[in-house]
């Protein structure tokens, strides 16, 4: 029994990596442009923060979120804004932040003067958000024309073991791990509620060029 389980996941996982991911990429190919203002999602693992900073090297800006959690090691402290309960509050009662929303007992938020920065600004802009808050982006500035990529893992043993990296630095346990995983690859059928175009980040030289073409 264990080891027709143990086939039955070997064969998924080579379905998505050879099959799945790819034709998910080739299939919405048609709607990437050169952007001007760009949303990136992605379960968490997936490589959205190096995708950033590689669009940064090309002019691009990101604005902040606002969120209620300490800085993780390594993160940059421009990535976001780290604030506690109390201060998002207050912010969030004087109507500084919009798009406030909790995930995994974490608030998010974008400051409001950065939203009419998006309408003016001639730089280009990118935002790193989860589905719901893609969408609700997209329709808190529906004159605005984004792109949205939606960047898959090469493999989902890729994307777990970046996952427990993550969270075993947070302090959680294995059962924890295993929830959040489900709970992010949950996520990815969520997806299609979007018009995303799916890109696997195996090579970072090559999403920009799929980007940029």
């Amino acid at each position: 029994m264990v080891k027709a389980i143990k086939a039955s996941r070997n064969n998924l996982q080579e379905l998505y990596e050879k099959k799945i991911c790819r034709l998910l990429e080739v299939k919405t190919a048609s709607s990437l442009m050169r952007p001007r203002r760009l949303i990136i999602s992605g379960i968490s693992g997936s490589g959205k923060t190096t995708l950033g900073k590689a669009l940064e090297k090309r002019g691009f800006q990101k604005f902040p979120n606002v969120v209620t959690r300490p800085r993780r090691p390594g993160e940059r402290a421009e990535e976001n804004i780290f604030i506690d309960d109390k201060i998002f509050n207050r912010w969030r009662k004087e109507r500084r932040l919009v798009m406030c929303r909790q995930t995994n007992g974490v608030w998010h938020a974008i400051f409001k003067k950065h939203l009419n920065h998006v309408k003016n600004s001639r730089h280009p802009i990118y935002f790193d958000k989860s589905i719901p808050s893609a969408r609700r982006l997209t329709e808190f500035l529906p004159g605005v024309k984004f792109l949205l990529i939606y960047l898959l893992p090469p493999s989902f043993r890729i994307l777990y073991n970046r996952l427990k990296l993550r969270e075993e630095k947070d302090g959680m346990g294995k059962e924890e791990i295993h929830q959040r995983f489900f709970e992010e690859i949950n996520e990815l059928g969520q997806s299609a509620q979007l018009p995303y175009a799916y890109i696997v980040n195996d090579k970072i030289e090559r999403i920009i060029r799929l980007i940029s073409q």
